[in-house]
């Protein structure tokens, strides 16, 4: 998708979006999701609010958030009345986050278990909420206010006796972000304990999101550009 991506990003709106339709509409959000944020509001704003509707339940909470970002008040109100109130309410809540915070980047797709399972159901509701989740290989535990108490990995709870309860299983010193945290200090977190995916909370400490080892690459190849650019200017 990815490859496709850069090939149609070269195309002038109209072939692009003739190509596009050419796809199922799974790959196409794949697709779309690679493209400049500024080239998917182009394309959506050349579709029926539907069809929009149908591409946006398709792309991840953090891809449909940004592309919100960058559409124009207008197209905001033409477009949204189309989606479920959850997701309204899920692209309103990311996009609220200021630009270069943890929160901005985060998405809302993580997975979550209850502490009172066993490794065989932990590994079923996994096994449920997987086409839904940005990532099911870090799980994290909650509590009944939404608080990190703990994190396991898939590779854990398959290799466990199935009658293993999660909470003997489970990494209780679980590293956090806030979500008003720099993304840049978000990502060094990432990088430096080595970590999939790094639960984001807000103030009151419950989880609402998570940064992945992707966003993590995506910032840093962003700070690399941007770096390039003031070293560039400051040459001139």
């Amino acid at each position: 998708e990815a490859d496709i991506a850069d090939v149609l990003a070269e195309l002038e709106l109209p072939s692009m979006a003739r190509a596009l339709s050419l796809l199922g509409l799974e790959e196409r959000a794949e697709v779309v999701g690679h493209l400049p944020v500024a080239t998917q509001a182009d394309y959506v704003a050349s579709l029926e609010r539907r069809e929009v509707a149908r591409l946006l339940r398709e792309m991840s909470a953090d891809e449909r958030a940004d592309l919100s970002n960058a559409l124009d008040t207008e197209e905001q109100d033409r477009l949204l009345p189309a989606l479920a109130h959850a997701e309204r309410e899920d692209i309103r809540r990311l996009s609220s986050y200021p630009e270069g915070t943890a929160g901005a980047v985060m998405t809302s797709e993580y997975a979550s278990l209850p502490e009172g399972l066993t490794a065989r159901q932990a590994v079923d509701e996994l096994r449920r909420v997987a086409p839904d989740k940005e990532t099911i290989y870090s799980a994290f535990i909650l509590d009944d206010q939404r608080r990190v108490i703990g994190v396991v990995s898939l590779r854990d709870l398959i290799v466990a006796p199935p009658a293993t309860p999660v909470a003997q299983l489970m990494e209780e010193d679980v590293i956090t972000a806030r979500v008003e945290d720099s993304q840049e200090s978000a990502a060094e977190k990432i990088a430096r304990y080595d970590l999939i995916a790094l639960p984001t909370i807000n103030g009151g400490d419950k989880l609402v999101g998570i940064l992945t080892a992707d966003d993590a690459m995506d910032v840093a190849e962003a700070e690399a550009t941007e770096d390039f650019h003031r070293a560039g200017g400051a040459i001139g």
